[in-house]
């Protein structure tokens, strides 16, 4: 399943995949003819964003007014 998102998701054009099996290789050639739907796909996708990086992080948390540490303006 990993190996579809990854594949599926247009962010990827390459994966290198390694196998110590040929039964372990079947599998990741079965990747490329698996595929998930667009819900599986979006679940995927909110689960595994990542985190804003500095400096919109420090913005998301201290300078929004709801948030619970917002000081306000000075």
């Amino acid at each position: 399943m990993a190996l579809a998102w990854l594949l599926q998701s247009g962010t990827c054009d390459v994966a290198l995949v390694g196998a110590s099996s040929l039964k372990q290789f079947d599998g990741n050639m079965g990747s490329l003819e698996f595929r998930l739907s667009d819900e599986e796909m979006e679940e995927l996708r909110k689960i595994s964003k990542l985190p804003a990086p500095y400096p919109m992080s420090f913005w998301n948390v201290f300078c929004y007014p709801d948030s619970e540490f917002y000081g306000g303006l000075r």
